[in-house]
């Protein structure tokens, strides 16, 4: 009996063990992990700056763990958690949000959802939709700077900017140095182009990865200034120093002139934030304007140019062999915008230095005189007038340039006009024309058509004399062509005239006096020296000879070839000949046919071929120019040689135009220095 009670008291405190622990058990159960847990995808809000505030929940989870959202554009992904995932990490069961700013596009469809992890294992909420209005735009909350240089660099804090952001000053890009979502440190960009149509910059604009964008206003570059410019007046041999503040340090062509609507670049030497030095440069205006150009604008200043003054002449008479020396101060070193002149000549140093400019003034200048010359600088359309005058020492000087006819065989006047029969050497041919001298530019005009030189395009063996409005003309080197003409320059009219009855012959003279012509002397081929002289009535048309035996022609050696021949009045003058040197020189008085010996020639004529024709008759004396100018006074047989510069004026002519003696020579007309006859 007392067995079966303690039995049944065993059984009874076993059975509220298990009573206990059942109950206990049931607690467990009801307050468990793994029964009743519950997850909530509660709810979205679109954010209208951009992005979205998610919300959820969950429940019945004693202990912490990590609770996330998950954001994806493909339904059933977010069960997989692929997508955007925002992981709220180590929290109590509770409500909880999560914004999401980034990856998000307009007009999308988003799934998202709930999740936790625990033990291993992921447990998720119900799948929910939302159309998203985009991802967040940047927020700029604070720069470094508002006001920087080009190539400053600037610190950017803020929000959303995305790890790969791109940053805009203006319309031009800037790659960051450093970005991440709330920092970004960049270089204010130099533009890589079109630096010049480049506004300065005003704004700063961030694009993050989704495409979103923000812009600040409140940013500007620095203002550049000018603060000096040294020398404050300047010449175009002047290094100039600018001084100021926010030059650029990096442009080469940042500094640049104004002129008419035109823009000229300076070189620069130095360039810095507060200093720029400039290679000196041409100016193409009296007051410039110098543009420098940094920053992306551009600030001017007006600039003053010292103009060139002329203090000195080295000498006031020079010749072409000295050096004209100007002396002053100023003077143009790198300029194309100045004309240096003497009297009408243009001319070009040789040597040049800002106080000093060196000439040679050769015999290819043109001037109007001998004296009086006057020295100016144009500089900048200002001339500068040197207060002495310059005189020129050369027994010649040319006064204009004439193109007509370059080689000079004959000059002669009618009715006070002056006539040259001229050749020119063109396209293989020789050219002949007769020229008619305009007294008032110095210049011979042609007057002959194309009939005449072809009829005398050839000057072999032929004499030529002017008579009045006519040329006569004799060919002595063939018998074929022994014909006598006489052509009239204004008409074409060629006439044939009575034949010349002497012998055929070669290098004889024609020379015109009063209404006859003479011709004579020369050599029968071979060598045979002729001695006759004969003369043709152009009034009559007759010819007659007056001299049989002219003195001393004993030989070819003695002959008279191409004799240097000319007239004063009623009397010829004949002196040797090519290969005589006998110097022997003779008067032929026309009024009888006398032949009177005169004084021998200049010892110069020696060895010396002259072409007579072209020598000059004034007032009872007779001029040639032959390495130097010579004169023969015919009433005291006397010769004179006055020294000039030894050139010789091949085919040269000579003539006489109010009281002064010029020549025509090589495409242009020379004045004689009559100074030089004293």
């Amino acid at each position: 009996m007392n067995l079966s009670i303690g039995r049944f008291r065993n059984f009874f405190i076993i059975l509220i063990i298990i009573l206990i622990t059942i109950i206990s058990c049931s607690e467990e159960v009801e307050n468990g992990i793994n029964n009743e847990i519950v997850l909530e995808t509660l709810s979205n809000k679109n954010i209208n700056e951009g992005g979205v505030v998610l919300n959820g929940s969950f429940i019945n989870v004693s202990e912490h763990v990590d609770f996330g959202f998950v954001l994806s554009t493909i339904e059933g992904e977010t069960y997989n958690r692929r997508g955007i995932i925002k992981l709220i990490e180590n929290v109590p069961q509770g409500n909880y949000s999560a914004e999401i700013r980034t990856g998000l596009k307009i007009g999308q469809k988003y799934y998202f959802n709930v999740f936790i992890f625990l033990n291993g294992e992921y447990l998720f909420g119900q799948e929910r939709v939302f159309i998203s209005n985009g991802s967040s735009i940047p927020i700029i909350k604070e720069l470094s700077s508002n006001k920087l240089s080009l190539l400053d660099t600037l610190i950017i804090k803020g929000s959303y900017f995305s790890k790969n952001p791109k940053i805009y000053f203006s319309d031009v890009e800037s790659t960051p140095l450093v970005s991440s979502d709330s920092l970004i440190k960049v270089i204010v960009p130099f533009p890589k182009n079109n630096y010049l149509s480049t506004a300065p910059y005003s704004r700063i604009k961030i694009i993050n990865q989704d495409k979103q964008e923000n812009t600040i206003n409140d940013f500007s570059l620095n203002t550049p200034r000018i603060d000096s410019i040294i020398p404050r007046k300047i010449t175009d041999s002047d290094t100039l120093r600018i001084y100021g503040d926010y030059f650029d340090a990096k442009r080469s062509n940042m500094v640049i002139t104004i002129s008419d609507n035109q823009q000229y670049s300076y070189s620069i030497l130095e360039s810095t934030k507060n200093k720029i030095v400039l290679k000196p440069s041409i100016i193409r205006k009296k007051n410039p304007t110098l543009v420098v150009r940094s920053q992306l604008s551009s600030v001017v200043k007006q600039m003053e140019v010292l103009m060139p003054e002329i203090t000195s002449i080295s000498t006031n008479c020079i010749s072409f062999e000295d050096d004209l020396v100007i002396k002053g101060a100023n003077f143009p070193l790198n300029n194309d915008r100045h004309i240096i002149k003497l009297e009408d000549s243009y001319l070009s140093p040789y040597i040049k230095t800002r106080d000093s400019l060196v000439f040679k003034i050769g015999n290819g200048y043109r001037f109007k005189d001998f004296k009086d010359n006057k020295f100016t600088v144009n500089y900048l359309n200002e001339v500068t007038t040197a207060k002495d005058k310059i005189c020129i020492d050369e027994p010649w000087l040319k006064v204009n340039y004439d193109y007509e006819g370059h080689n000079v065989l004959k000059m002669y006047d009618y009715n006070d006009d002056i006539y040259a029969l001229g050749s020119t050497y063109t396209n293989w041919d020789i050219v002949k024309d007769v020229f008619k001298l305009n007294k008032s530019n110095l210049n011979f005009e042609k007057v002959t058509d194309e009939n005449f030189h072809k009829e005398y395009s050839s000057n072999t063996g032929r004499l030529n004399v002017f008579y009045k409005d006519k040329m006569y003309s004799k060919k002595y080197v063939s018998s074929e062509e022994d014909v006598f003409i006489s052509y009239n320059i204004f008409t074409n009219e060629k006439k044939v005239l009575a034949d010349f009855p002497g012998e055929i012959r070669e290098y004889g003279f024609m020379i015109v006096v009063g209404d006859y012509i003479y011709t004579g002397l020369g050599v029968k081929y071979f060598k045979k020296p002729m001695t006759d002289i004969w003369r043709y009535s152009i009034i009559h048309n007759s010819w007659e000879k007056i001299i049989d035996k002219f003195p001393e022609i004993t030989s070819y050696d003695t002959s008279k070839l191409d004799p240097f021949v000319f007239a004063e009045k009623s009397k010829i003058y004949i002196g040797s000949g090519q290969g005589n040197k006998q110097l022997d020189f003779w008067e032929l008085d026309t009024s009888n046919n006398k032949i009177t010996r005169k004084a021998n020639l200049p010892i110069a004529f020696k060895d010396l071929s002259i072409n007579s024709g072209l020598a000059l008759f004034v007032e009872n004396k007779t001029y040639f120019h032959f390495q130097s100018m010579f004169e023969y006074d015919s009433n005291n047989d006397i010769w004179k040689n006055y020294i000039t510069n030894g050139e010789r004026y091949n085919n040269a002519g000579y003539f006489y135009l109010d009281n002064e003696i010029y020549m025509k020579y090589d495409r242009a007309i020379y004045k004689f220095n009559s100074e030089y006859l004293k």
